[in-house]
């Protein structure tokens, strides 16, 4: 479908934007739901290839934009809900609402997607405020009730969920609020989309299967008297039915949602009430997406028996990418419980330091093959990472220091060393504070370089918007010097946005290179810029790489923001 999909058909009556559509069983009715607080329905026609859409009825009943939509089995009736936590019901013959939730009550519904209902009562925590479960998917078996929320979460719950408090299984990855799941056609897959990170996570799903590093049991209680009079066996199951319609109607949401806590209607053959987490698995096999918001030179090589593979970041994710033919496979390091905002490989290119934005400012060593865990960074830095750094002073290739940069005030700069071996143990070995606005990039200056210029040799350099320093170790002090611009050309901006070593054609010697947001490529030495080239007009030094170890096959790679690569020689 998706290499053959052809443009059909287009109807626009809508005022506002489109938040939900929905076609019924048949495949002969469409829903579309708006945030003009309206859900539009259409008759579909298919003929001779040709898609046509005829409006039938506006469904205008509700008072805030509209979330969610279902059809019943039948195709016959319609529910949704809006932003106002109202739960209505409607005829897609006629259009008109149905008042009365009872009439209802034993409909077989088609797809449940809604966030409020019956069967769906249980996934809500306490004092939830009504918005933190933003979508809901039941699986096709009807067994089966997956969740998307605010906190970055996918959960799995028993279908029908409904006592308060039920247990479910926990899945992490996402760095932001969870905006849509879906199962797939078979229920072999559950597709879960994110907000902020831009990511969509496919899911295998496996049946009486439960990995405890990949979920976890809830661990709220059934809280009511109707759960122990159940297991006492003195209640049956309509009363426990009722009395955890009380337990809602006085708990739970906030008083704004009571509408739809009051529609709520329980069928005539009773579910049970079960609050155990199913007896499943998510094992989570791809992701799509790549963050490049906070930082670039994100995306380095592997060195790996059976070829190379590609190590980024994603959402709160590191990954690992190998192909193997026509095969690709993707490992993942799930230690972050935020978004990673920058990542560094060893030189030997079998480390990778990750770190992560918020105020649990987390450093994750791991490594580049197995994605296996080596060690966590002691708390320093406050208010997330924005940049690391690996050292090349091993003289097989290896990196014995990590530099890395806050996102403090003071924009705090630190090295770490490795004193465990393999990366499984560090120290702080110096740090600094710098009065400079977010730094863009952190690099380890030329290994010559410092051993030419002796005890004053500089270890690191940083930059970002008008300013360029370089940092050497002074004990456990990290000082600084600012880079010296010189007189820049009309088209010029002092913003540096990227950094590599490469060897110079004119002495045969390795210097800095730093790339800018102008769109060029400055030569440094020492201190001092000394030649400048323009890349692009207008066009942002996004990424930099060099390779080649003599001036005759030393090549630098740059990469802008218009998506274009550069290769110097």
């Amino acid at each position: 479908l998706y290499r053959t999909a052809e443009y059909t058909a287009e109807r626009q009556d809508a005022h506002e934007w489109i938040s939900d559509v929905k076609f019924s069983p048949t495949g002969g009715t469409l829903a579309v739901g708006s945030h003009d607080n309206k859900v539009y329905l259409y008759a579909v026609r298919c003929d001779e290839g040709s898609i046509t859409l005829r409006k039938t009825q506006v469904f205008a009943k509700h008072s805030s934009y509209i979330t969610h939509l279902d059809f019943s089995e039948d195709g016959r009736y319609l529910q949704s809900t809006c932003g106002a936590y109202e739960i209505l019901f409607s005829d897609t013959v006629t259009g008109k609402q149905i008042t009365s939730a009872s009439d209802l009550k034993d409909t077989q519904w088609a797809s449940w997607t809604c966030t409020l209902g019956w069967p769906v009562q249980g996934i809500w925590p306490a004092c939830a405020d009504g918005t933190d479960v933003n979508s809901v998917s039941r699986c096709h078996a009807q067994i089966l009730l997956a969740t998307g929320d605010d906190f970055g979460k996918v959960k799995l719950f028993r279908y029908p969920c409904i006592p308060k408090g039920a247990h479910a299984l926990e899945f992490a990855g996402h760095s932001s609020h969870v905006t849509n799941v879906r199962w797939t056609a078979l229920d072999d897959y559950l597709i879960s989309t994110g907000g902020n990170d831009r990511c969509v996570f496919q899911w295998r799903h496996s049946m009486f299967e439960q990995d405890d590093d990949h979920g976890s049991t809830g661990t709220a209680d059934l809280s009511s008297s109707a759960s122990s009079l159940l297991a006492s066996g003195t209640l049956d199951q309509r009363e426990a039915a009722a009395d955890v319609n009380q337990e809602l109607l006085d708990d739970g949401i906030g008083i704004d949602s009571r509408p739809w806590k009051l529609a709520l209607q329980p069928p005539e053959d009773l579910p049970s009430l079960a609050t155990t987490p199913p007896n499943v698995h998510l094992r989570l096999e791809w992701v799509h997406g790549y963050s490049r918001a906070f930082a670039g030179n994100n995306l380095f090589y592997t060195c790996h028996e059976n070829g190379p593979g590609l190590v980024y970041h994603a959402a709160a994710l590191g990954i690992v990418l190998r192909s193997n033919g026509q095969q690709q496979t993707q490992t993942f390091h799930r230690r972050h419980d935020a978004e990673v905002t920058c990542l560094a490989v060893s030189h030997d290119r079998q480390f990778v330091a990750t770190g992560q934005r918020g105020p649990n400012s987390q450093i994750h060593i791991w490594h580049a093959l197995t994605c296996d865990h080596l060690c966590t960074l002691p708390p320093f830095h406050e208010g997330g990472i924005t940049a690391l750094a690996f050292s090349q002073d091993c003289r097989d290739g290896g990196s014995q220091c990590l530099g890395s940069v806050g996102s403090d005030a003071c924009s705090t700069h630190a090295v770490w060393r490795d004193v465990g071996g393999q990366w499984s143990r560090v120290e702080l070995l110096a740090s600094g504070r710098s009065d400079n606005d977010r730094v863009r990039f952190l690099h380890w200056l030329p290994r010559e370089a410092q051993d030419a210029a002796g005890s004053q040799a500089f270890d690191l350099v940083s930059g970002g918007e008008g300013f360029v320093k370089f940092w050497r170790a002074d004990g456990s002090i990290l000082r600084s010097r600012k880079g010296l611009f010189g007189k820049l050309g009309s088209d010029e901006r002092p913003s540096v946005t990227a950094a590599a070593n490469f060897v110079d054609a004119m002495d045969g010697r390795v210097r800095l290179l730093l790339g800018s947001a102008s769109g060029h490529l400055s030569k440094w030495n020492g201190l001092r810029r000394t030649q400048s080239i323009a890349v692009r007009s207008r066009c942002a030094v996004t990424a930099l790489a060099a390779i080649g170890p003599t001036p005759e096959s030393c090549r630098v790679v740059a990469g802008t923001d218009r998506g274009s690569g550069h290769v110097f020689k």
